[in-house]
């Protein structure tokens, strides 16, 4: 142990007495990983990190795609008769749609934008977290005369009306139409992996979205469904690819050359982001090891110099091992410069 520390002490003043190469040791080391450590958070966040939901593997996301020629694989929302037949497979709990949407706050002299959500009453239930306050939106209020209903989020709540008890009941009005507060989702809700929507209003589909001839002509809701328990993945991509065929030879016209695409929905909310950072995390663990290839060039550049110390104590009597030892101690020191307090401190 008494060896131990005098090494340390050893690879303390060799540092001090080479300042210039003890600095661009570091300063090339933290770099490295400095950046390494920034873009692996980010992957982290978005790739690894499970969606903030009970039970978010059985969370999905559906879409239809087709291969176009000229263009490729292209994917789109599903339709409202196909969203209907899909719910009426038995493989889901539950099948939602919705579509994003801004609204302007347009009461009072405050006018704000916010950043909304037009949804069916099963969207909000699927994730199973509940309000905050109130209650989730009905089905019976999806349809037109019964929608003047939204459920704000956790953030408008306290910015807009400073955590109001009483908020239920109380009217908001967006782009110019009232309506009637009848939810509050809580802080730790994110519609999707990092934000949180502001409002939450019943989509009203209407009577052409709803017919036989909306199946091609309305392929534009973003789908969402929570698998039953014990359904699979691939289970629930076999009988999708079942129910598109079967669509395709009921419906010719509208459904002829589309399938329907069953996915994790956290790989649906990160699909355009995945192979980016998946990129730039392997481009900075290139540079990582560019860093320690050039710290290590340094060391090797260094120790030539020190050939005659080594014979010396060769000379003296020193093993290889101890040699080794100390040189390995030397290079912690530069490599975990945090530790050079405690080491003093011994």
């Amino acid at each position: 142990m008494k060896t131990f520390f005098l090494d340390i002490r050893y690879g303390l003043r060799v540092l001090a007495k080479n300042p210039g190469f003890a600095a661009v040791a570091v300063l090339t080391l933290a770099l490295g990983i400095g950046v390494n450590s920034a873009i692996f958070s980010l992957v982290d966040a978005v790739i690894l990190r499970p969606l903030p939901y009970p039970d978010p593997d059985q969370l999905v996301g559906l879409g239809q795609w087709r291969n176009q020629e000229g263009q490729g694989y292209i994917q789109t929302g599903v339709s409202a008769p196909n969203i209907g037949d899909i719910a009426k497979t038995g493989i889901f709990q539950q099948v939602a749609y919705y579509r994003g949407s801004g609204f302007n706050i347009t009461e009072g002299n405050r006018p704000e934008s916010v950043d909304g959500i037009k949804a069916s009453a099963e969207l909000l239930p699927m994730f199973g977290i509940p309000p905050q306050l109130g209650r989730y939106l009905a089905p019976e209020e999806m349809q037109a005369g019964h929608d003047q209903v939204a459920i704000i989020g956790h953030s408008l709540w306290q910015m807009r009306y400073g955590s109001d008890p009483a908020i239920l009941g109380k009217t908001i009005e967006l782009d110019e139409r009232r309506y009637t507060i009848v939810g509050v989702m809580p802080a730790s809700f994110r519609f999707t992996w990092d934000q949180e929507k502001d409002v939450f209003v019943p989509l009203v589909l209407t009577d052409q979205e709803r017919s036989e001839a909306g199946r091609g002509t309305s392929r534009d809701l973003q789908t969402q469904a929570r698998l039953k328990r014990g359904v699979r993945i691939l289970q629930a991509q076999d009988a999708m690819n079942t129910l598109a065929n079967s669509l395709a030879e009921e419906y010719p016209a509208a459904n002829k050359g589309w399938g329907i695409k069953v996915e994790p929905l956290h790989a649906a909310y990160h699909r355009h982001m995945q192979t980016p950072l998946l990129i730039m995390l392997g481009a900075v663990l290139f540079v990582l090891l560019i860093a320690c290839a050039n710290v290590a060039n340094l060391l090797l550049a260094r120790a030539t110099g020190r050939k005659r110390e080594v014979a010396i104590r060769i000379a003296m009597g020193a093993t290889r091992r101890r040699l080794m030892a100390q040189l390995l101690i030397v290079s912690h020191v530069l490599h975990h410069p945090y530790d050079l307090q405690w080491l003093i401190c011994a």
